[in-house]
Formats: structure tokens, sequence, C-alpha cells
């Protein structure tokens, strides 16, 4: 069945599990996989560093599948779905709220594959390589799943080729011919194996409670499970210990043109990998970022229009040079999300939201004021805590949710 509309429940999916895998592997077969191995390998031991990945990586992908199994079941995007959850007006606002995040992370990516390009031809300006990636990106998006399958297929392939042999080149001639010089992880590790883990679902924790925007559209639960655990679960864990290689090379200064240099990728190679990485990052970001302006601004304009105004957004923002304040920016949607991923989980599992919420978006009810409590608090305690924000937040949230809404029935009963 065809979709108009974003409110309109899928009858069902079409995506098997290669097609959705291919999908999702894109967001991690990605160069920020890369760097954020290389720095996991810094605070660990090179034993516990590979078993924190492989298990963070696992527990990663099945808290994926536990917040996509709702799209699943219900054939509606998360954007939709916090209606149940908020309200119809509750969910425009908390839409609205999450709506620069996408943006944000587009400017991000175009903005890396500028300072990528201007290192290797300094002559080209930015501003132009930020303009053909995010258009290219917007039109990726606006052909929704079957636009971003299609790049799915041309960027993962090629950046995971290109990465591995970089890996075994430089296994061979550091490790083998000992022609190349390889630095050594810490001999103790300043984060145990759980800390290690924990770190590794943190970097995608901002995809968590946005997966049924990709899992409403495939076919079975079998598909989605062995799609994510092949996309997320196995490749994730690939990138990032490829990443520890490239910390090998480079030293407590990662980069990751000095990485594949190393493994003898061509300047020219790297290039392209850091635009297929940009542009498949950027085309997933805006499609999710499409489906919330959906839901804030309805069914009567035009689905492309936001995408486009998003587009110009994020060029300008990239523009103005936003890696200047992204790790700042970052913390910020970190607390964001966290809070909002333990209410959501709390609604459709342990309060029967699975069972008992509605796909129709016009039956939900009108606004609903107890979840921006819980999410208030967690996003608080998110941007004062030092250590273990995310992880607080999240549990505190599920926690103050569930009891709120619990001694909501309880008054309501007595009533």
């Amino acid at each position: 069945m065809k979709k108009e509309s974003i409110f309109q429940k899928l009858e069902s999916g079409n995506q098997n599990w290669l097609s959705f895998g291919v999908v999702i592997a894109s967001f991690v077969v990605q160069i920020m996989s890369l760097s954020f191995g290389a720095e996991l390998f810094w605070m660990t031991d090179w034993k516990t560093f590979v078993l924190g990945v492989i298990l963070g990586s696992a527990l990663l992908s099945l808290l994926l599948c536990v917040s996509g199994y709702v799209g699943l079941k219900m054939r509606i995007p998360t954007a939709v779905q916090y209606g149940n959850i908020f309200g119809q007006v509750g969910a425009r606002v908390m839409n609205l709220f999450l709506l620069p995040a996408g943006i944000i992370w587009v400017a991000w990516m175009s903005d890396i594959a500028a300072s990528s390009v201007r290192d290797i031809f300094p002559a080209v300006p930015s501003w132009i390589v930020i303009v053909v990636i995010c258009a290219i990106s917007v039109i990726s998006a606006i052909r929704g799943v079957k636009g971003m399958e299609q790049s799915g297929y041309i960027q993962a392939p090629i950046v995971l080729i290109l990465v591995l042999v970089t890996v075994v080149v430089v296994c061979i001639r550091g490790f083998g011919k000992g022609t190349l010089e390889l630095a050594s992880s810490p001999a103790e590790s300043t984060l145990s194996l759980l800390d290690s883990a924990v770190f590794v679902v943190l970097t995608w924790i901002s995809v968590i409670p946005i997966f049924s925007d990709f899992t409403c559209n495939v076919r079975a639960t079998k598909d989605m499970t062995v799609g994510t655990f092949v996309g997320y679960g196995f490749f994730n864990a690939v990138m990032m210990l490829a990443g520890g290689v490239f910390a090998m090379v480079c030293g407590p200064e990662y980069s990751m043109v000095r990485g594949f240099t190393a493994g003898g990728i061509p300047q020219i190679l790297v290039l392209l990998i850091v635009l297929l990485c940009s542009w498949t990052f950027n085309d997933r970001s805006f499609y999710s970022f499409g489906l919330a302006a959906g839901v804030v601004l309805g069914d009567g304009i035009k689905s492309w229009i936001p995408l486009v105004v998003g587009g110009v957004g994020a060029a300008i923002i990239a523009i103005a040079g936003i890696m200047d304040y992204m790790y700042p920016i970052l913390n910020v949607l970190g607390c964001l999300y966290a809070p909002l991923l333990g209410i959501y989980l709390c609604k459709y599992y342990a309060l029967g939201g699975l069972k008992e919420c509605t796909s129709d978006f016009s039956k939900m009810i009108k606004f609903d004021w107890v979840p921006f409590i819980p999410w208030a608090v967690g996003m608080i305690l998110g941007l004062t805590l030092k250590q273990g924000q995310s992880v607080v937040s999240f549990i505190v949230s599920f926690v103050v949710y569930f009891a709120m809404c619990k001694i909501r029935d309880l008054i309501k009963n007595k009533k």
C-alpha cells in the first residue's frame, strides 16, 4: 500500500532484512564510527576494547530492536507515535523541539566533508561543497526509503571495502613486516568492560528513539531483527574495531586521512569516502527530519517543502562554521534524547502501549502534560551531571513517568 500521509497507517511493510540492513548499515559504515573507535581505544586496554565494542554493538542492536518493534507493529513513524504519549498538540511541540537536531547533524557532516575537500583541493570553496552535499541529500531524502536504499547500496560497500583494505595493509606493514610503527593501547584500562559497552551504545543513542522511522516499513519481525543485528551489531563493531587500528597508526592525535594514507589509500579516494558518508548520513537525517516536520506542520503542506527548507538551514549553519561549537551542541542533544527514550519505552512496554495505543493520529488525545515532567527532569539531570548523564536521565525519566501514570490512574479510579 502506498502511504499518502505520515498520519496514515501502513497496511504492511515491504522491506526484507537485506534492504533494511543496507539502509541502516549506512548509518554506521561512517567516518564517525572510526573516530568513535579510535577514541575508545585510548581509554581501554586492547582486550577490553575488543570485548567492549562487540558487547556494546550487540546491546545497541537489542535496544534498537526493542524501540523499532513499536514502529513495526504500529506501522507509523516515531514522530506520529509521540501522539500516544504527549497527545496530538504535545507531539507537535515535542517534534518542534527535536527538529533542530536533524539540521545540526546534517550541517556537521557537511562541514566535515567541506573541510576534507579543502585539505585536498584548497582552491575549491567550502560553501560549494556544502551546498552540493545538502542538495543531493535532500533529493535522496525526498525519494524516501527507495532513495536511502539506493544511496546505501552505493556507499556502504565502497566505504567498507576501503576501510578493510586499510586495516589489512596497516596490520601487514605494522605487525608483519615491521615497516610501519604502531602505537600500543594503554596497559591498563581506564574504563571497565561495562563502561566500554555503554560508550558504544551512547555513540548512537540519538538513533534509538527514532528507529521506528525506519522499521515501520519492514516486512516482519525477523527481517527487522536480522537487519538490525547485521547493520548495527556487526558493521558497527567492524568499523569501531577498525577505528582502533587507525588509532594505532595515528597515536593519540587521531587523523582519518593519516590512517587511510598509511593503508595506501590515495587522497582522492579518502575524499570519496567522506563525500559518500556525508551523503548517506545526511539523507537519513533529513528523512527523519521530514517526518517530524510533517507532524508539526500537518498534511496541508507538501512533504518536500520542509526538506528543502531544512537543507537550506543546514547549509547556512555549516557555512557559518558549526564545527567550532559542535561538542557542546551534541551534549545538549544527548540530554534531549535519553529521557525521551525512557518515556517512549515506558509507554509502549511497561504501560502496555503496544496493545492499547492507536495508530490513528486523529483518535489520539489532544494533550497530555504528564510526560513533559519526567522529560524535563531527565533533561536537567543530563545537563547538570558530570558522569553517567544519559544513563541516569534515561532511568529517572522512565521511573518518574511510570510512577506519575500509575498515580494518575489511581486517582481516576477513586473518582
